[in-house]
């Protein structure tokens, strides 16, 4: 998976996905044409790659931590 990795471009993924959920977000609640059920599971889909994308990040960051 691409969210185990602790490296800077993980940063960057997790910002495209934010982006990209935003984008959603904004064209769902502005754009009448966009407002349909499709658009909304499109929606929820990248909301969960959120969600995920950071639970993994963080729970492999603990992992990396070394305490000596």
């Amino acid at each position: 998976m691409k969210s185990t990795r602790t490296s800077n471009t993980s940063v960057i993924d997790h910002l495209l996905s934010i982006f990209v959920f935003v984008a959603f977000l904004v064209e769902f609640l502005l754009v009448p044409s966009a407002s349909h059920s499709l658009f909304f599971i499109l929606l929820a889909m990248a909301f969960f790659d959120i969600l995920a994308g950071f639970a993994v990040s963080l729970r492999s960051a603990g992992r990396d931590v070394n305490f000596r």
